[in-house]
């Protein structure tokens, strides 16, 4: 690729219908869903104003949940958009189509429709398409190469799971071929994570990835893909992997414009740099004249968390609807469910150091904070990305000093894979490894 290139992501759009209007209880959702509208229009009005960028991509999740009313709404969106001299590329994901509408009065969206609906910001621009009819390529500019990759396998013939089968892979290797041998540089997207946005979410959402993640992206890598970009966590994060023929991909995870963080990213690829820097959502109708967006969407996720606590400590179908437990689980484990909600309504910081014996070990500052306070804390940073909490911090002295007295205890009664999990909190839930996850400059390959 000669010269540069800039171009926008801005995964997971999540458009909603027009006309929705949603009960209180409906609204409690890490999405800001009835502001979504003129989210779209701030952001995109920021986008358009922007002269020097001309290219847009969109990994998937354009709908919030496959209503056809909301897809007509996003194209008409779009369509306004490319009048304005924008390029729009997009991809489908899981929350595009369904069966049946999650809300009352709308029609839902087959699978198969998507192509049709989207065929102009998808098949008209593309160079291939591939053998599973809804991932493509496109030369975004001379000497730049998109391969644009849904990863939904074929959940209408009940395949479970994400990633491509070998005909995609094929295709993508054929491609990328093509692309080499033109001297084209090669990036990609795809919905859900490739790469795991921070230690911890192997853990605990390994199949909200693209399957044998390891596998894929070394062949990605092996295949001359630089960086791929993702959305679906709505977690900020940037990650890399070396194939073990020493070729390096990484991926660049995007949080979504309605959820917390409130955010989109500007992409500046030239012959030696990837400048990748985040924008967050400018302000818009909703926001009060003292908080931005970013504030707004903290405060909904934050309303959100703290819902789930309320219903943990009122038990019974509450705490069932609050940690995904059916409610003849929770009959079963009645005493131990009384225990979890006293233990959010009442446990401080101090008083779990007291329970486990490491009073000395927590941070003076921490001790009167209520425990589930902490984890909400904990929690939004890692959604948010760039986590700081680092060894030298209190939160971090305290939170490892209750993993150790956990892991002893769990050896003791030889309890099996905490400490992987607590391992990964350390590294991924704490604080943030390299490359920021915010603004980074990443060596381009030559």
């Amino acid at each position: 690729m000669t010269g540069s290139y800039d171009f926008y992501v801005i995964p997971d759009l999540h458009m909603i219908p027009p006309g929705l209007t949603l009960t209180s209880e409906q609204r409690l959702d890490q999405r800001t869903l009835i502001e979504t509208p003129k989210i779209h229009e701030a952001v995109f009005a920021a986008v358009c104003a922007d002269t020097d960028i001309d290219t847009i991509i969109v990994p998937g999740d354009l709908t919030n949940s496959g209503e056809k009313e909301a897809h007509l709404a996003l194209v008409k969106e779009l369509e306004e958009i490319e009048k304005k001299g924008k390029k729009i590329f997009v991809i489908s994901a899981a929350h595009d189509y369904c069966k049946k509408t999650r809300f009352t009065g709308y029609t839902p969206t087959e699978r198969n429709e998507l192509t049709e609906l989207y065929r102009q910001f998808m098949f008209d621009k593309a160079e291939s398409v591939a053998p599973d009819g809804f991932s493509y390529s496109a030369v975004l500019k001379p000497g730049l190469f998109l391969l644009a990759l849904n990863d939904d396998k074929k959940p209408e013939d009940g395949v479970k799971g994400y990633g491509f089968t070998k005909e995609t892979f094929d295709w993508i290797k054929t491609e990328c071929e093509k692309a080499k041998g033109r001297g084209d540089r090669i990036i990609a997207m795809t919905h859900h994570p490739m790469l795991p946005v921070n230690t911890l979410y192997p853990v605990i959402a390994l199949g909200d990835m693209v399957e044998n993640w390891k596998d894929t992206a070394a062949f990605l890598a092996d295949c001359g893909v630089e960086i791929m970009f993702t959305g679906h966590t709505h977690m900020h994060g940037i990650n890399y992997f070396d194939s073990v023929s020493g070729n390096r991909i990484y991926d660049v995870n995007t949080a979504s414009i309605v959820g917390y963080p409130t955010a989109y990213r500007k992409i500046h690829m030239d012959s030696d740099i990837i400048d990748i820097k985040t924008v967050c959502t400018p302000k818009y109708e909703w926001d009060s004249d003292c908080e931005t967006a970013n504030e707004h969407a903290y405060k909904n996720f934050r309303r959100l968390l703290e819902s789930k606590a309320q219903g943990i400590m009122d038990g019974g179908e509450s705490f069932g609807k609050a940690v995904g437990m059916s409610p003849e689980k929770v009959k079963k484990l009645g005493p131990v469910v009384n225990i979890a909600g006293l233990a959010v309504k009442k446990l401080t910081v101090g008083g779990l150091g007291k329970i486990l014996g490491i009073s000395r070990k927590i941070a003076p500052s921490l001790k009167d904070m209520m425990f589930r306070d902490l984890i909400f804390d904990l929690v939004l940073s890692m959604y948010h990305g760039g986590e700081s909490y680092t060894p030298d911090t209190p939160v971090y002295q305290t939170m490892n000093a209750i993993f150790e007295r956990v892991e002893k205890f769990c050896d003791l009664f030889k309890i099996k894979g905490v400490r992987e999990i607590t391992e990964n909190l350390r590294a991924g839930f704490l604080y943030d490894l390299p490359p920021a996850d915010w603004d980074a400059v990443i060596k381009s390959k030559k």
